[in-house]
Order: structure tokens, then C-alpha cells, then sequence
């Protein structure tokens, strides 16, 4: 239920894919876990191919706040009125690892409520919980696996009127951690917004980032992984109904890694039937 608000980036037209908290990766896995700080300090920035000593030790990439590219398996209830809009579910897998198999006996309990106030405003709040790592890292680290657990809360507002809409949405996420009697957290927020300047032609913008708490090394204390900025602007042309023309101008900027900052121009042809 959290996941809904994913793709709201790229259907303002800004976005070349979705917003930090749904595909940046943490150092974090859920096969594999941290013997100490220093375990994960070095391991800052390193989300597409991180490693660490307990569990498997191959490296490999790392998992998002909230994965919206991946399926899950579970029971779902969803209820809607003009004002009001409910859903709650018990799936397979974490809000940052969705599984169709399960792969530590546990289940993640997810809900979300959305509020209309009026026709052009929307607040939406959600929340989970769920164990995220594997039963044989948890096993390898003298533990269960329900003693790492996420928890998820999400807030989104949504305001339409003319010919725009802005969307704010912020999702903290937090892992609790024993292997470095820690609990971590994750802060992401996205603003974005989208102006029609005629009916085939429209503008959108996008500015995000994501932050992390500190844990304690044995020579430094720093955040659990690298924080990231990030801006993108874009415009988008119908040529008609269901064909469109879309480029973008992205640039980010983070606080450890081997890639600190990253520009890209993009370009992209749609057409559906």
C-alpha cells in the first residue's frame, strides 16, 4: 500500500524513473549483514554492489527504502468513496524486498489511507511493518528474523488546479539492526510538479533527497550511507493522442561513493495502443 504513489515522477513528465526512494539502492541486504559500523561505513555509496561479512558473502546490490519494480504475493483489501480511499494488506517479503516466495516465515502488514477534502487536493498517509532479511543470514548472525524488522511511514499531498499539479511525498523507512545494536533510518522526500503551457505541450520539474542517520565507527562517525541530492527538469509534446515526446536534464550529487556527482540529458519516445 505504500508503494501506490510510486511512478508519480514519471507521469509529470520530469522523470526518466522513479524517485529516490523507490530505486536508489542502500548498501543494505537482505542476505547478507554488517558485523559491526565499520562494516557498513566502508560499504557507504556502494549499493550497486555492496558486500559484507555475515551471511553471503558475494557481493551484491543492495535494497531500495520501497521497491515498486517487484512483484509481492499476499491478500489486499481496497475501499473508496469520493472523500476517502482505504487499502490494507498482508503480502510475502518487506517493504524494501517483495517476494512472491517467502524466505524467512514472516509477512509484512501494509495499509495506506487518502483523504479528499476537495476535488483538487489529496493527503495520504501509509505505513508497514515486516521483517527484511533472509532466515540463513539471520541464522549465520546467531539471531531470527524477526529481529530485523523494517517499518515504513509514508506522507503525500497532492494539489491540481488549471493547468498544473504539485506533489510532495516524504517516506521514512527504519531497520533495526542487532548485529550493530543499531537501528537505522532513511529519509526520503520528493517535490514535483507539472504545468500545461497548451494541450499537446508541458513542463515539469523534480527535486529530491535522501538522508541517513550516523552510526559509530571505530574512527569515524558518519551517516550509514551516503546522502543524495537530486534535480531534474523536463518537457514533454503529444503528437497526438497516444504518442508523445518526451526529454529530460537530471543532475545529482552524493556524499560518498566512487561517483560523487552525475548529469544526464535524456530523451524518450512513447507510444501505446
Amino acid at each position: 500500500a505504500l508503494r501506490h504513489r510510486q511512478g508519480l515522477a514519471v507521469d509529470a513528465g520530469a522523470g526518466r524513473g522513479g524517485p529516490l526512494a523507490y530505486q536508489y539502492l542502500t548498501s543494505l541486504r537482505a542476505d547478507a549483514l554488517p558485523a559491526s559500523a565499520d562494516d557498513l561505513i566502508r560499504m557507504r555509496g556502494r549499493g550497486w554492489l555492496s558486500s559484507f561479512p555475515i551471511g553471503n558473502t558475494v557481493p551484491a546490490a543492495g535494497l531500495p527504502l520501497a521497491d515498486a519494480f517487484r512483484q509481492d504475493t499476499g491478500v489486499e483489501v481496497h475501499g473508496a468513496t469520493d472523500r476517502f480511499d482505504i487499502a490494507g494488506s498482508i503480502t510475502a517479503g518487506s517493504l524494501s524486498n517483495p517476494r512472491i516466495g517467502d524466505d524467512n516465515h514472516g509477512k509484512q502488514v501494509a495499509g495506506r489511507v487518502a483523504v479528499k477534502p476537495r476535488a483538487s487536493l489529496v493527503l495520504g498517509i501509509s505505513a508497514s511493518r515486516a521483517p527484511y532479511v533472509a532466515s540463513g543470514a539471520a541464522l549465520a548472525a546467531h539471531a531470527t528474523p524477526n529481529q530485523f524488522v523494517q517499518r515504513g511511514l509514508g506522507a503525500d499531498v497532492e494539489f491540481s488546479r488549471d493547468h498544473y499539479v504539485v506533489r510532495l511525498e516524504s517516506v521514512l523507512s527504519t531497520y533495526e539492526l542487532p548485529t550493530i545494536a543499531s537501528r537505522l533510518r532513511a529519509v526520503a522526500t520528493t517535490l514535483e510538479g507539472r504545468y500545461k503551457l497548451t494541450p499537446r505541450l508541458h513542463v515539469a520539474a523534480r527535486l529530491e533527497h535522501l538522508g541517513f542517520n550516523d552510526v559509530v565507527g571505530t574512527t569515524r562517525t558518519t551517516t550509514w550511507d551516503a546522502p543524495v541530492t537530486q534535480w531534474e527538469t523536463g518537457a514533454g509534446y503529444a503528437v497526438q493522442r497516444n504518442t508523445q515526446v518526451r526529454v529530460s536534464f537530471q543532475h545529482h550529487s552524493r556524499d560518498g561513493g566512487r561517483v560523487r556527482k552525475m548529469t544526464a540529458l535524456a530523451g524518450q519516445f512513447l507510444y501505446w495502443f
